[in-house]
């Protein structure tokens, strides 16, 4: 009995491990491009500084869903100041989205893009113009980066 034992009891390990190995390519999935998008926004969440001489700006993004969304504030010395939110979403080595924000008392919004250099984003600027309430970029394909006062990332506050 022990003789016929040892094999079946062989044939049912090998067994069970046949269909854990199938089970484990069954479960492997394809994400679709939405799933990889999220991947991506997922990657750039975290806290961001950029200082220019005595001016600031701290921006903290978090993921959601297929954007990133969170807060920006920028410091500036003897100049008035303004925060408010941001959205963006990730799309050809870019952040490109809106902010939302405060300032001298009055709610403003405008576009923003920031071009992606390592673990670093390069804020763009260039000719904007006012449609409806929001200011946005005159000529987008024009941008300049300001790559030498990036928003570096940095532990959050």
């Amino acid at each position: 009995m022990k003789r016929l034992s040892v094999p079946i009891f062989a044939l049912c390990l090998l067994a069970a491990c046949e269909n854990k190995a199938s089970e484990k390519k069954e479960e492997l999935i394809i994400p679709a491009k939405d799933t990889v998008a999220m991947a991506n926004t997922a990657s750039y969440t975290g806290c961001y500084m950029m200082t220019i001489e005595k001016d600031t700006a701290y921006m903290h993004l978090d993921d959601s869903a297929s954007y990133l969304s969170g807060h920006l504030s920028y410091n500036r010395f003897e100049k008035d100041s303004n925060r408010g939110s941001v959205t963006l979403k990730a799309e050809k080595g870019k952040l490109k989205g809106w902010y939302n924000f405060m300032s001298e008392g009055q709610l403003s919004v405008r576009e923003i893009v920031f071009k992606i250099t390592g673990t670093s984003l390069a804020e763009a600027y260039g000719d904007v113009e006012m449609k409806g309430d929001s200011v946005f970029f005159k000529y987008p394909a024009a941008l300049h980066f300001e790559d030498r006062h990036t928003f570096v990332k940095t532990v959050c506050k």
